[in-house]
């Protein structure tokens, strides 16, 4: 549905929405006189919307149940477990060590995450915005007490400087980065011309293709980044890259689908232990339910 003005509807859709319901109603209630051309007669055609197909954004804002706060989560619902963040004024969807074996080495782990010893059990399955890394970022890890490095501080001068992260970019990381996609050779239709897209002089990607992104993030990326970040972060990256790439696969097995579940646990627990809270919204939560989904409705 097109919004008219410079500003979106964001979590007051069901407003624009308004009549779009209405017409459904009608076209399930009343219907609507259509021409059959096989019997050249017109018919009263009733119809029903059974589901819509979107990405977990858009889920959000369509579903009555499920809003932006601490329980986001459709899947885990009343046992999603976050906290709010003072500063960077969001809510932080991490806690994943109690997907992980009652017995695994990270539960008992506290230093590299909240300073707690994880107890919790798998929660039950029900039936039926970018990285911000920024002072308030910091300023949230400091409020609760953990990754003291990567506290804000201040220099000689009194001004406020954030040390790297292990995930951080310099200025010839990212110009090494652009330069290997401006200057990548793929077969003919392996995806649209990738070095148009690129920017080196401001060290931006823009107007990349839904394929092109997926082919980027499991197959390019694994490569480009053993270059320009620590071993232990380029190591969970291409573990994120295997698995939506074996997640995405035209055939996948019973077992195939199992053994990633239990992978991808395990990486998005190393996530928590190198980037900030802030960067687990719902989205960097969701693909510990993916597999779930793809046991019950097959491949993606």
């Amino acid at each position: 549905m097109l919004v008219d003005g410079p500003k979106g509807s964001g979590n007051k859709i069901d407003v624009y929405m308004q009549p779009l319901i209405e017409e459904l109603k009608e076209l399930w209630v009343d219907g609507i006189m259509t021409y059959d051309a096989s019997i050249n007669q017109m018919f009263s055609l009733h119809a029903a919307l059974l589901w819509t197909m979107s990405d977990f954004p858009a889920y959000v804002m369509l579903s009555e149940k499920i809003k932006k706060c601490e329980l986001a989560c459709p899947h885990c619902g009343k046992n999603t477990r976050s906290h709010w963040l003072k500063y960077g004024r969001k809510y932080c969807y991490t806690y994943h060590r109690r997907f992980l074996p009652t017995g695994h080495k990270l539960r008992r782990d506290k230093v590299s995450f909240n300073e707690k010893i994880e107890l919790e059990r798998n929660p039950p399955i029900l039936s039926g915005i970018e990285i911000k890394d920024n002072l308030n970022s910091r300023r949230d890890l400091e409020h609760l007490g953990i990754r003291t490095p990567l506290h804000p501080k201040r220099n000689r001068n009194g001004k406020l400087i954030l040390p790297p992260g292990p995930f951080s970019l310099g200025k010839a990381e990212k110009n090494l980065f652009c330069k290997v996609l401006k200057n990548l050779k793929a077969l003919d239709r392996y995806g649209s011309n990738i070095s148009r897209c690129v920017h080196e002089n401001e060290s931006t990607l823009l107007g990349l293709k839904s394929h092109d992104l997926h082919s980027l993030m499991q197959q390019i990326l694994p490569v480009i980044v053993r270059k320009i970040l620590p071993a232990s972060v380029v190591k969970v990256l291409i573990e994120i890259s295997n698995f939506f790439k074996q997640l995405c696969s035209k055939v996948n097995t019973i077992s195939d689908l199992e053994k990633i579940q239990e992978r991808i646990v395990l990486t998005i627990c190393h996530l928590e232990k190198i980037f900030p809270p802030s960067f687990f919204d719902t989205m960097e939560h969701l693909p510990i339910h993916l597999v779930g989904e793809a046991l019950m409705v097959g491949p993606v």
